[in-house]
């Protein structure tokens, strides 16, 4: 039997869990709408939450106007993971791997002021907060009722029209199987003269090809069983025609109200042309009057038609990517250094907290970042003292804002922090044991093009200093 109805939205995998009535049993479940709306919150992710977390892999290109820059690679540990790329991102699997995407590794490699590599920096950063959980139930709670209502609505609505247009195709080759039975004349050209008959019928499909078949075998069996009356059809044969006239009209409901709704609206309900502009308004109406009466998708979402339920839960779905986007990350870092000459070798371990701010309809995000981290340092700035052993402690807070989005991702940030840090062993004299400073960075760039990052640093009493990077981010 041919599916009854088959929706397709066009907006990727937005649908939530429910069976159509077809061969097979499809099931669309709410992992596809997850799986997408994670994806697509990750590609909306600001450059000051790639710095915390990279999406995939990300290339920094540091301190370019000082005497100790570096070349940095992060690289997410779902980067690595050995599946191919198509298979990784299939529902299933990309759900199961969200751990993967929790963690990254660093790489860097310092510059001396004579280009030669006076550092190696290794190691690991892993986020503790869950984002997919979250955004699993968040979908459930916001919007997967308004899709079960739905499936409810959509074959009801194709069982409503079904029958004026099957009784109306089947009147048709009803007529025209008798005068052929009454000629009685061996018929093979059976899809040409239902054609000729009922233009637009046929559509051209495999199994319209064997619903003829089975139709003209069954004419030209009883055509030659002289024992059979010419003056009507058979039960079987009128069975043969019943059952063409449920299959082409189901077809001829379906691939036009597929393109309706997928749509959502702008591709015209172009039914076969004997299916009467009054039949056609008829199903809309009872769509729209289901909608209408219903408490869920009329009282809950406030949607009159089912055009405006698809458009209202797909601004919903654009909202729910927001809110990936936005939600908060809790890392643990740790980062080793060999170094030479000046540069210091170090461990550094650290935390660090992002989390968004503001309403999940503001267009434009802001961010709360805090870190703690904890420097223990094994040379001397002069690189004259080995095992110097000096421990500083440092807690930065800031905000950061989006600027400007293009095409939904961001593409202009500023960022204001302030610092303060405390040498808590391996005092120097006649230095501060304890150090304020205030942040800001600006950043810019184009989609899918490197980030240009002017970071300026100043203390009270002392010097601004500016730095500028290069960040390239691959998100997938």
């Amino acid at each position: 039997m041919k599916k009854i109805l088959s929706l397709t939205l066009g907006i990727g995998l937005l649908l939530a869990n429910r069976t159509m009535a077809q061969s097979g049993q499809d099931t669309i479940t709410v992992n596809s709408a997850v799986n997408s709306a994670i994806q697509e919150g990750r590609k909306a992710s600001t450059g000051a939450s790639q710095d915390v977390l990279s999406n995939y892999l990300q290339v920094v290109a540091k301190n370019l106007k000082s005497d100790n820059s570096s070349f940095q690679l992060k690289l997410n540990w779902f980067a690595l993971n050995p599946m191919d790329s198509a298979s990784k991102y299939k529902n299933e699997n990309f759900l199961k791997t969200a751990w993967q995407r929790n963690g990254e590794f660093t790489f860097s490699g310092g510059l001396d002021k004579s280009n030669k590599l006076n550092s190696f920096t290794a190691g690991l950063t892993y986020n503790f907060l869950n984002r997919r959980d979250v955004s699993m139930h968040r979908y459930t709670a916001a919007y997967y009722s308004y899709f079960t209502e739905e499936g409810l609505i959509l074959p009801d609505a194709v069982a409503h029209l079904q029958p004026v247009v099957t009784e109306f195709i089947e009147h048709k080759v009803d007529s025209l199987i008798y005068t052929m039975f009454s000629a009685g004349q061996k018929v093979s050209e059976l899809k040409k003269a239902i054609n000729n008959r009922l233009p637009d019928v046929l559509r051209g499909l495999s199994s319209d090809d064997a619903q003829v078949k089975r139709l003209q075998d069954q004419l030209n069996a009883d055509i030659a069983d002289k024992t059979l009356s010419r003056s009507s059809l058979s039960a079987s044969l009128t069975t043969k025609i019943h059952e063409f006239s449920v299959s082409e009209a189901q077809e001829a409901i379906d691939e036009p109200l597929n393109a309706y709704v997928g749509s959502l609206g702008k591709t015209a309900l172009n039914f076969p042309k004997f299916i009467t502009p009054k039949q056609t308004a008829d199903i809309v109406k009872y769509i729209d009057d289901r909608v209408r009466n219903s408490s869920i998708l009329h009282g809950g979402l406030g949607a009159n038609t089912l055009i405006e339920v698809n458009t209202k839960v797909r601004d919903k779905y654009e909202q729910l990517i927001k809110y990936v986007s936005r939600q908060p990350l809790l890392t643990f870092g740790y980062l080793y250094t060999y170094g030479t000459g000046t540069a210091l070798s170090s461990h550094v371990g650290g935390f660090t907290y992002l989390q968004g701010i503001g309403s999940v309809d503001a267009t434009k995000t802001g961010q709360f970042k805090a870190s703690l981290t904890d420097t223990l340092s094994g040379d001397d700035l002069t690189g004259k003292t080995r095992n110097f052993g000096r421990n500083i402690v440092a807690f930065q807070a800031g905000y950061n804002q989006v600027l400007a989005l293009q095409k939904k991702v961001s593409v202009m940030e500023i960022n204001v922090a302030l610092e303060e840090d405390w040498a808590t062993n391996g005092y120097v004299a006649k230095t501060d044991k304890t150090k304020f400073y205030f942040n800001a960075y600006f950043r810019a760039r184009l989609p899918a093009t490197p980030w240009i990052k002017l970071d300026l640093k100043w203390a009270p009493g002392g010097n601004v200093l500016g730095l500028l990077d290069f960040t390239y981010n691959l998100d997938k």
